[in-house]
């Protein structure tokens, strides 16, 4: 099979993946289709892979920098694969209708083994519209993606292929850098350096560039578990398969923390950066605190808990775990070194 017709069939599974009318089925089967051509294409299969070293995680300044093997998994994260590129390909035709200049330039930091963001975006412009950079701390990565993108015939569409730090990384190009996107975290920004990336390299864009994605906040939510699965069980018995408002059985307690390209360092160092009170309706052997995580890829394009794991709750409190009294306090901050994420001590 020639290299177009790769191509013409990753455009068909990628039109299916973000076509709104398609079903959570379809979905998946476009990314285990994508998967079997990028492993026909010669990247790297992490589904047969006995590499030792695709699975070896590296600990960087800023945080924990996922094995290959982990980062090719994310692609059957239906949402999230689904809503970043649809964030990044609306962001470069946004930037496209803005401004005069050609290509638009856009760095793709932590790209993984396939540049799966940026090679799906990359099949719905001209090389004169846009160039994308990939960036990864990881050798093989770069290798899987330089000869995935090569066999596609997609080459025009990327300029370089970075081997290097992201939290460290610096523009150095005469081109302004409009767009980044990366996808360096798990729920509760927790081991993974989104933060110490975003940090960094969020300066380094142009006026008016974008940064993807655009939000990710953090917030500590009262969840009335008992209601909900009082709630689930009662559709399970009129067959109802629909999702349920979980905020139905949610109470914001606060923001604890707010990344935004706009963000500095010493928002996250402050002590405590946020504060929130158990409220007096909380029933320790019933009820739930948790953090919530949602992510802000681009515009409409957003993630909520439970759409998948990188905003997946996490439960501080909860009837056999660290149960909390009502009227107890929490102060919460962000630990920035070795491992960040963040932590909390409740008191009277």
């Amino acid at each position: 099979m020639t290299g177009n017709n790769f191509t013409h069939q990753l455009k068909v599974y990628t039109q299916l993946l973000l076509d709104e009318e398609s079903n959570w089925g379809e979905r998946r089967e476009s990314l285990q289709q994508i998967h079997r051509l990028f492993a026909e294409c010669g990247a790297m299969d992490m589904l047969q892979t006995d590499n030792a070293t695709d699975r070896e995680a590296v600990w960087l300044e800023g945080g924990y920098a996922v094995s290959p093997y982990s980062a090719g998994m994310c692609l059957f994260e239906i949402v999230r694969t689904r809503l970043f590129v649809l964030g990044l390909i609306n962001a470069i035709t946004d930037l496209l209708q803005l401004q005069k200049e050609r290509p638009i330039q856009v760095l793709d930091a932590g790209c993984g083994p396939y540049a799966l963001l940026s090679l799906l975006a990359s099949l719905y412009f001209t090389k004169e519209e846009v160039q994308f950079h990939l960036l990864d701390i990881h050798r093989s990565n770069m290798q899987s993606a330089g000869k995935l993108i090569e066999s596609l015939e997609l080459s025009d569409r990327f300029d370089s292929y970075l081997v290097a730090d992201a939290c460290t990384f610096q523009w150095h190009r005469q081109k302004d850098l409009n767009i980044v996107i990366a996808e360096t975290m798990l729920n509760g920004l927790r081991k993974e350096p989104q933060v110490a990336l975003t940090l960094h390299l969020a300066p380094q864009l142009c006026t008016n560039g974008i940064f993807i994605p655009e939000k990710i906040s953090v917030d500590c939510r009262w969840h009335d578990s008992t209601g909900q699965q009082r709630k689930l069980e009662e559709m399970n018995e009129l067959g109802d398969n629909s999702i349920p408002d979980y905020s139905l059985f949610e109470e914001q307690l606060c923001n604890v923390l707010t990344l935004t390209k706009d963000s500095v360092k010493d928002y996250f160092l402050q002590s405590p950066v946020a504060k929130a009170l158990i409220p007096l309706h909380h029933t320790p052997q019933k009820d739930q605190i948790r953090l919530y995580t949602t992510i802000n890829v681009y515009k409409q394009y957003i993630m909520h808990h439970h759409d998948s794991s990188l905003t997946a709750p996490i439960t501080i409190s909860q009837p056999n775990k660290n149960p909390l009294q009502p009227g107890t306090t929490i102060d919460f901050w962000y630990a920035t070194e070795n491992m960040p994420e963040i932590k909390w001590k409740a008191y009277s």
